[in-house]
């Protein structure tokens, strides 16, 4: 899919996930000539991702769903809680099990269709203001020098990019505004798991301050990972614990190869966009703080600043460019980030609930007919268990 690198383009896109594919889609789309840029290609490598998402929210975000994309329907959750209780939450057609690799090859062969350049083998390293414009430079094949020069810049690069370092208001790593958590995963077979729900672990034992998933792939395999607070990574490593579940839970399954990564979490105040740099995406720690969730909310970075980065391209001011980029994190909190603010604010506490709190919500929601269960009220007969904890969650509720 690679195609000739060009020296000139409208936009670059560096960072072929889901908000650089979307946002390299959707400005193509809007007429503009687009390079979309990454070092592999986006199908061919595991992320730190456990593959599902809400349904709605990709048919929104994605537009039209290949049918490839799938790998099954996901009707309902099983909530764990330390002492192993099984708390079943039925939800039907409420979420999706992807097949990530198809999916990023499904949306880049929508972008090239659109007319965005791609190039796979790209390994963007610096940006470089040169008058009205920005130079992309970095290696190429892994052999050549490569240079273009742009309009303007999506930064979609991920939790470890380092592109906006040293461009006044941008986010980057190197400030420590990002919660930026550990996470690690593999694929069992031989896995006795229902193919139509999702389990979520939680425990201090061995998923502190995060939470363990399975998410099935197949009648026979599933995704299995971990989580941790970053608070706990100097006293735990993910990819042990992660271990020490399997080897006690699934002791005589296949066990393949672990992936890690990290997901930034922590949503902030800051600029997503200046002097022609528009952040989207793990970049912009566009990730729900408590779920840790974040393809939808990629993809949801990526349509916003692909219709930002048009009208700045259109406007005939620098004071009109300059609001459009402020504007963009007004979009985005009117979109997501509101809700991601709550949440993190609450996170703390939310990662602190005690072992027995959960295990008594547990037992209380089990006498609850299943028909009834529903995720408020599972929410909130837990932090009913410790009226300290509903007090320091109160940002959830506005308060």
């Amino acid at each position: 899919m690679d195609f000739r690198l060009p020296q000139q383009a409208d936009v670059a896109v560096c960072g072929a996930g889901p908000a650089g594919l979307l946002a390299a889609w959707r400005l193509a789309q809007s007429g503009l000539s687009v390079a979309l840029l990454d070092r592999r290609d986006p199908w061919r490598e595991p992320v730190s991702c456990a593959e599902a998402v809400h349904a709605q929210g990709l048919l929104k975000w994605a537009g039209e769903i290949d049918p490839a994309w799938v790998r099954g329907t996901v009707n309902g959750v099983v909530f764990v809680s330390p002492n192993g209780t099984r708390v079943d939450y039925l939800q039907p057609n409420s979420g999706l099990i992807l097949d990530r690799a198809e999916m990023h090859r499904g949306l880049a062969e929508r972008a090239v269709a659109a007319g965005v350049q791609v190039h796979f083998r790209a390994n963007v390293q610096s940006l470089e203001s040169v008058g009205s414009s920005w130079v992309v430079r970095g290696l190429l094949d892994g052999v050549s020098d490569f240079s273009l020069t742009v309009r303007a810049v999506v930064d979609a690069s991920g939790p470890g990019g380092k592109l906006t370092k040293g461009i006044p208001g941008l986010e980057s790593l190197e400030n420590g505004s990002f919660d930026l958590e550990p996470a690690v995963f593999t694929i069992l077979e031989g896995i006795e798991f229902p193919g139509d729900m999702i389990e979520l672990d939680f425990g201090s034992r061995l998923f502190p301050g995060g939470y363990g998933w399975v998410f099935p792939r197949s009648d026979k395999s599933a995704n299995v990972g971990i989580v941790i607070g970053r608070d706990h990574l100097s006293k735990a490593s993910p990819r042990k614990l992660l271990q020490q579940w399997i080897s006690e839970r699934w002791p005589n399954v296949s066990v393949g190869a672990f992936y890690g990564g990290a997901i930034a979490c922590g949503q902030s105040p800051r600029a997503l966009a200046a002097k022609g740099v528009f952040k989207a995406g793990d970049s912009a720690s566009q990730v729900n703080p408590i779920s840790r969730s974040g393809i939808v909310e990629a993809m949801k970075g990526g349509t916003l600043v692909a219709k930002a980065i048009a009208e700045w391209l259109k406007a005939p001011t620098p004071e009109q460019r300059k609001a459009i980029e402020s504007n963009l994190l007004q979009d985005w909190n009117a979109v997501q980030g509101e809700v991601h603010d709550r949440l993190g604010r609450a996170k703390p506490a939310f990662g602190s609930i005690p072992d027995h709190v959960f295990d008594k919500a547990a037992r209380r929601i089990t006498n609850i007919p299943l028909v009834k269960r529903t995720l408020p009220r599972i929410f909130f007969t837990t932090l009913l268990g410790s009226p300290s904890l509903l007090w320091r969650m109160r940002s959830l509720m506005g308060f």
